[in-house]
């Protein structure tokens, strides 16, 4: 297979469950009471007491590291090196939880840093699809020789390994929010039995639903030190999503992974007067980076402007913060692709520019 053919079949792989809605782009969203929602009141700006209530709670959660178990541990070619991929679990919220941490070998006792991957879509994350992504590309695979990759699923979601090898992760979904928890707890797991690795050097790359985690995790966690944001959410209360939540309500179907779990605890409770609209906007603003920005690691933003699934009007909200808060190239940075979208093209687009970003792992301060 051709090499380039090859790459961007591995990179659909990723982002899959992330298809293009039915309707497209409008120029319009929705304004005022549809189906009894007040959009206005629903989609107005967080406001700073919205944000301490959110940030009150995470600082309450506690994460822990509990009832740790390793389920597997094997020898795999990774980035054309041999690896020990260990498969772990442990408990979130009382809940069992899968993941996986890939460790090269090493000639010396230097310790390596921490490389997360977080998936797109809903369906959960197979690591071979991780696996050939990064010894497909040569900067990636120079990369992955040098870090620990750590690949988390979310709750109610499969860690898949080759074709048949299955761990589903326990609980009740609950996409953007709880992932995080879940991932947070992976960290600090693999800080704890990883003797290899470094936990002063820590760096996310997230694909769509994945990147919105990845950077509400580095809020949390002020010992990430990067964020890699491939097309993700980022402002679940600008226009993309009023123009979503307006169609949901008149029934206009869109195919968007978090999608079932915003209508179910969202949406349709709001039509149906049992969430209140200060409730929801909470709900909302925990899902959005966009208001915790001056909080997060440096960032780097890649998004397609012929985005359909999560329009680059969520990049753009997450540019403009950056230029209120002032800050410089180191601490963020945003590349916007003409004539691509939510896929594999601009995905290859910014390789490059991610490569020469993760590298910061590796540079003596």
């Amino acid at each position: 297979m051709d090499r380039k053919i090859f790459f961007v079949t591995i990179f659909a792989f990723l982002i899959i469950g992330c298809s293009e809605n039915e309707t497209g782009l409008r120029d319009n969203g929705f304004t005022g009471i549809i189906e009894g929602v007040n959009f206005d009141e629903l989609f107005a700006l967080a406001t700073s007491e919205e944000i301490d209530i959110v940030q009150s709670d995470w600082n309450q959660r506690q994460i822990k590291v509990e009832g740790f178990e390793q389920v597997d541990s094997s020898l795999i070619l990774y980035c054309n090196k041999i690896a020990t991929l260990r498969i772990v679990s442990h408990l979130v919220d009382g809940n069992r939880h899968y993941g996986a941490i890939i460790i090269p070998t090493s000639n010396d006792n230097t310790k390596m840093p921490l490389f997360f991957y977080s998936h797109g879509g809903d369906e959960g994350v197979n690591i071979n699809d991780l696996t050939s992504m990064m010894g497909t590309d040569s900067q990636l695979q120079e990369l992955g020789k040098k870090v620990i990759t750590v690949i988390p699923s979310f709750r109610s979601e499969p860690l898949i390994y080759g074709d048949s090898i299955v761990y589903k992760s326990e609980g009740e979904e609950s996409p953007w929010d709880s992932d995080v928890d879940d991932a947070l707890s992976l960290l600090k797991l693999t800080q704890k039995i990883t003797p290899e690795a470094d936990s002063t050097r820590i760096a996310i790359l997230g694909i769509s639903r994945g990147a919105c985690v990845g950077m509400l995790m580095s809020v949390r966690e002020p010992d990430i030190d990067l964020v890699v944001d491939y097309f993700g959410p980022t402002d679940f209360l600008d226009k993309y999503v009023q123009e979503v939540t307006g169609d949901v309500l008149t029934g206009t179907e869109w195919n968007l992974p978090g999608l079932d779990y915003l209508t179910e605890k969202i949406i349709m409770p709001l039509k149906n007067g049992e969430l209140s609209i200060p409730a929801a906007r909470l709900e909302l603003i925990r899902r959005s980076p966009v208001y915790f920005l001056e909080n997060m690691a440096p960032v780097q933003v890649h998004h397609g402007n012929g985005d359909v699934v999560v329009y680059v009007s969520q990049a753009e909200r997450l540019h403009e913060r950056a230029q209120e808060l002032n800050l410089d190239e180191t601490q963020f940075e945003i590349y916007i692709y003409d004539n691509s979208g939510h896929d594999s093209i601009t995905i290859l687009a910014g390789l490059y520019s991610v490569a020469t970003f993760l590298e910061r792992l590796f540079i003596s301060t």
